[in-house]
């Protein structure tokens, strides 16, 4: 049985679970292909379960199930963890009982008794696992060579439907979303300002606004020339969605010009993020000229209180805070 306590994890498990979140399927409604691709497979094999799971940091959800109750269970007592772990592999167990890794699961000494397991890794395009088609059954048995390739057909179909649900998605966000670095543009970001301003006037809550802008990037726009720059602000973009917390909203507002939304967060915590924001950005960036450069961030924060009413407001006042940074930051380099 797998430990309660830990569970082994793929190689590249951070970029797995980026590449999972990515698809944002986590936690969504049912949706029809993917219930007729779990019917499909328990009428291809005979068997009375199966599964869509998907393999999250600490726990494994079903975005469709079939004779099976639960809409998730912990990664430790899942048997698509082990699934996982190889992913270019058809997993089969023939006999649960049999195999050490499963021989003490509830689900295999208690109801429903499983005996037989056998899964398919759903593969993306770096060949990383987001989880497995998974067939159950409470009698022993075994997959024929025909079988496999169904089975092996079927999780490549998994996977083609997660990949145009999140195409879907791309074409509704086009809009709100900046052409140059993938993040959301200004027009989206000032919509989820608006957004939070009514989560917090309704429940009382409180969020922050942080506004920041490059340092030296004029320099690498002169030296090396606009393509360049771009490079810098695509760079920036990825590390920036790094350092942002699920949840909440990171968008270019223009130019080397950056805005984060933290919901639920406030002055503190925004300062906290631009800190190691500023730590992350500071890396050297190589450009595809062989040249290494190097930028600097600066930020300024606001807090949300009931007296602000706008957007605009909000923005106005974390882009005045920003500001007084940058002359703070003049003054001291004119002292020393």
């Amino acid at each position: 049985m797998i430990n309660a306590k830990s569970f082994a994890v793929p190689v590249r498990e951070s970029d797995r679970l980026r590449a999972l979140w990515s698809y944002e399927i986590l936690d969504t409604e049912p949706e029809g292909e993917y219930d007729a691709l779990c019917r499909l497979a328990s009428h291809t094999f005979g068997v009375p379960t199966s599964l869509i799971s998907l393999v999250d940091e600490q726990r494994v959800w079903f975005k469709s199930r079939r004779g099976f109750a639960l809409p998730e269970v912990s990664r430790a007592q899942a048997f698509s963890t082990y699934a996982v772990l190889a992913p270019h592999e058809i997993m089969v167990v023939t006999n649960l009982r049999h195999d050490s890794r499963f021989a003490g699961h509830p689900m295999v000494v208690g109801s429903p008794r499983f005996r037989f397991y056998a899964a398919v890794p759903v593969l993306d395009a770096s060949g990383l696992a987001m989880g497995a088609l998974e067939i159950l059954d409470v009698k022993e048995r075994s997959l024929t060579s025909t079988q496999y390739d169904a089975l092996h057909d079927l999780g490549g179909f998994v996977m083609t439907a997660m990949m145009s649900r999140r195409q879907a998605l791309d074409l509704t966000r086009l809009p709100n979303t900046d052409y140059l670095t993938g993040i959301g543009n200004r027009a989206g970001f000032d919509k989820a300002v608006a957004i939070e301003i009514e989560n917090a006037r309704r429940s009382g809550t409180t969020f922050a606004v942080l506004c920041m802008d490059l340092d030296g990037f004029k320099a690498v726009n002169d030296r090396f020339g606009h393509p360049a720059g771009d490079e810098v602000l695509r760079e920036v973009s990825r590390r920036l969605r790094d350092l942002v917390r699920k949840g909440d909203t990171l968008g270019r507002l223009g130019g080397d010009e950056f805005g984060i939304v933290l919901r639920n967060g406030d002055e503190s915590s925004a300062q906290a993020l631009l800190e190691r924001i500023a730590e992350g950005v500071l890396e050297p960036i190589v450009l595809r000229c062989g040249a290494h450069v190097m930028v600097g961030i600066s930020g300024g924060c606001a807090e949300f209180d009931q007296t602000q009413d706008s957007a605009e407001l909000m923005l106005s006042l974390a882009d005045q805070a920003l500001y007084r940074e940058k002359r703070k930051a003049v003054a001291l380099r004119l002292v020393s």
